[in-house]
């Protein structure tokens, strides 16, 4: 049968080579715990205390999180929450590295200076979530649902937005250099003062986005739908707009 640390008090302790399949963990007291060298697999979180508590590859795939309380000094490194539910959830500070969210449930998620580093968001539901000075460099949230969402301040250099549904998120003063937001839903998004140069607009939706004394050289606009755009004082050096013979050849394969 499955374990159970269900409102367990383990705190401070470290747990070397432990095997947590399937371990109910509702509740529990794991503060401090050190947890990256144990086995863990659980769906069962709601409300357990992850309070600078350690973990590397541990599957929560599917898992209800909600409730959790989980601290700035708490590490995932490389851990799965496809498919989890941590919407509401105060994750401010910690640290997601090269974890996976593809499917979560983030809404309204606060994840203001987390480090979301080559992590993947992929189709996730991020909608009124907080990423304010968030650092989320190669992160990618592609086909993610960002209605709302605020990257104010954040650091994500060659971060992938394509296909996303992000209309009325906050870009402003982001460091976004090669960034990717082909095919996106930025409508009535604010991207002034960001850093974009290089960055990929095509095929992406920017009515009324506010893209204000930001720093676009060089990027790729090639049909992009702008209309009533603020490109108000944006450095526009190398930009490129439509290529006909790109258009062409797209509207070939049709």
């Amino acid at each position: 049968d499955d374990a159970s640390l269900a409102h367990v008090d383990v705190q401070g302790s470290t747990l070397f080579n432990t095997q947590l399949g399937g371990t109910d963990l509702s509740g529990a007291n794991l503060a401090g715990l050190d947890l990256e060298t144990a086995k863990v697999s659980t769906r069962l979180l709601s409300g357990a205390d992850l309070r600078g508590t350690r973990f590397a590859l541990a599957q929560f795939a599917g898992a209800d999180l909600r409730g959790a309380v989980v601290g700035r000094s708490s590490r995932f490194v490389q851990c799965l929450f496809d498919d989890a539910d941590l919407s509401g959830l105060d994750l401010r500070g910690a640290e997601f590295r090269h974890s996976s969210f593809n499917g979560a449930n983030l809404s309204r998620a606060q994840l203001d200076e987390a480090d979301l580093s080559d992590a993947s968001f992929r189709e996730a539901m991020l909608e009124d979530a907080s990423l304010v000075r968030c650092k989320a460099e190669r992160t990618n949230f592609e086909g993610a649902v960002l209605t709302r969402s605020s990257f104010i301040q954040s650091v994500l250099h060659r971060a992938n937005f394509s296909k996303s549904r992000a209309a009325n998120s906050r870009f402003d003063n982001t460091q976004l250099h090669h960034g990717r937001f082909n095919g996106a839903d930025l409508t009535n998004a604010m991207l002034c003062h960001a850093a974009l140069n290089h960055a990929d607009f095509s095929h992406s939706i920017l009515e009324y986005s506010n893209l204000g004394f930001a720093d676009l050289g060089n990027a790729d606009f090639h049909r992009a739908r702008m209309g009533q755009a603020s490109l108000r004082g944006a450095r526009m050096e190398g930009v490129r707009a439509t290529d006909p013979k790109r258009a062409k050849a797209e509207d070939f394969q049709r």
